[in-house]
């Protein structure tokens, strides 16, 4: 998951979401925490699993053993990459635990059989056997699958049954989930919300309080050694609200503007920043249509009706809308006043993420440019974090319309799942 920084944070970060997701896997539950796009949710798990002061608290001689799966390691998000890469989290968490030298061995085997064969079947046969002999050594696994809903794809009633099956296997076995949404809303013919009820608890993670946001600053602040004043820490956090990924990007652009500690820095600063904008825009449009409307009606300062605030459960249980009724940050409030205004308007130059990413695919012209490249050509210093792949097709969307109202000749082809080509045409 990532660099561990997270632990050194203080106990009692996020103490409240902490209890709870604590106590769930105490009683062998499963949980879908769920929250908006980049919220904080994986910033927040690197600290539950990495954090000593979290397991010696809550889990001291528990025999829980966490195996984590990040989807966002899978360049295809499809059902046999998916075992296959969680054959190999397992592998490599035995090898490093006090386990058996049997099963360490046996381990190793089903993964190299495993990818001898290339069979999903078997993979997944794999898979459940090894839960079971982790179990029978007297350990309750604890699956941490992080951005499930990447696989979305994929997901199949097969699919489920084959979770439901691994839980069947181990006895104890305990899921969690992350997902924007909750699972029986991104796929209802799928993950049923008759069968999530008994599955696992939906667990929302909202935008961080105060205290634990400036934990997360101060740390970003040291990671990229950015120096600045009291006063511009508070104008990032207020404008951030307790959104991690803002605050990233706010840190980022801070350090890249090179602003000085007794140089002017403002909001507007922040709001006309390229990627804080691509975050307001994933966030607005990965809501579906009556939620956007009523962000807008909430922008626009009209009165909210019954039917709204029935249509709004989404909106407050992860806290994109508080229980003000205003919109979280004033980062994503401008971005959606400015989008309902319907006042913006669409330049043909390149912005310099979309020169940046151009520069990228014309010198690769007629070459695959894989996705893990323009992360780390466009976005150097969020790659170790990971950029969603809303982000990327959004950057290139925005490219190809410009190319095509600049009459450019050239065109980009997608190649799916891998990344895009630049072509003459």
């Amino acid at each position: 998951m990532g660099k561990t920084i997270e632990i050194h944070y203080p106990n009692n970060f996020r103490l409240k979401d902490t209890k709870t997701l604590a106590q769930h896997i105490l009683d062998h539950s499963s949980v879908v925490l769920v929250g908006m796009k980049r919220v904080g949710i994986s910033n927040f798990l690197r600290f539950f699993l990495n954090n000593t002061a979290v397991s010696e608290q809550y889990f001291r001689n528990s025999n829980l053993l966490f195996f984590t799966v990040d989807a966002h390691d899978l360049i295809e998000c499809a059902i046999g990459p998916f075992w296959t890469l969680l054959l190999k989290r397992m592998t490599d968490t035995i090898e490093e635990s006090n386990f058996s030298e049997v099963l360490k061995k046996q381990s190793r085997e089903y993964f190299l059989e495993s990818i001898q064969l290339k069979d999903t079947f078997y993979t997944y046969d794999c898979v459940q056997k090894l839960f079971s002999q982790i179990s029978g050594e007297g350990f309750y696994p604890v699956l941490v699958l992080t951005r499930f809903d990447r696989l979305l794809p994929a997901f199949t009633p097969e699919f489920f049954a084959n979770l439901q099956g691994l839980k069947d296997a181990a006895g104890k076995l305990s899921y969690i989930f992350t997902s924007y949404r909750p699972l029986e809303q991104l796929k209802p013919d799928v993950f049923t919300p008759s069968s999530m009820s008994v599955f696992a608890h939906t667990q929302y993670l909202k935008p961080a309080e105060s205290s634990d946001a400036e934990v997360v600053l101060e740390t970003l602040l040291n990671r990229y050694a950015v120096h600045m004043s009291d006063e511009h820490k508070q104008i990032l956090l207020h404008s951030a609200a307790g959104h991690v990924q803002y605050l990233h990007l706010e840190v980022i652009g801070y350090k890249d503007s090179l602003v000085k500690e007794n140089s002017s820095f403002s909001l507007e600063q922040l709001e006309q920043n390229e990627s804080i904008d691509l975050q307001s825009e994933e966030l607005f449009e990965e809501l579906i249509e009556k939620e956007k409307q009523l962000c807008i009606k909430i922008c626009q300062k009209e009165e909210l009706s019954d039917l709204d605030l029935k249509n709004a459960d989404y909106l407050f249980n992860t806290g994109l809308v508080t229980k003000n009724h205003e919109i979280f940050s004033k980062l994503l409030y401008t971005y959606i006043e400015k989008t309902a205004s319907n006042h913006t308007t669409k330049p043909r130059e390149f912005s310099r993420q979309e020169q940046t990413l151009f520069n990228l695919f014309e010198q690769n012209i007629n070459r695959l440019v894989e996705r893990n490249d323009i992360v780390e050509t466009v976005w150097p210093d969020q790659a170790e974090d990971g950029v969603s792949d809303w982000a990327i097709d959004r950057l290139v969307a925005r490219l190809r319309q410009k190319i095509k109202a600049r009459s450019e000749p050239f065109k980009i082809v997608t190649v799916v799942t891998r990344g895009y080509r630049l072509e003459k045409v």
